[in-house]
């Protein structure tokens, strides 16, 4: 399981944004294979995300 953002999705696709270890990450995944959580629940924070 890994913890990111949804930057854009398709009713087949999410484009993926993740910082692991600093590294920064963008990929298309399926959408079958996102589960979507309230902010608060997520250990990555997105430093500009505005709330």
């Amino acid at each position: 399981m890994r913890d990111g953002k949804g930057l854009a999705w398709t009713q087949e696709f999410v484009l993926f944004h993740a910082e692991p270890e600093g590294v920064v990450t963008d990929e298309w995944v399926p959408a079958a294979a996102v589960t979507r959580i309230r902010r608060e629940e997520s250990d990555w924070i997105d430093p500009y995300d505005v709330l």
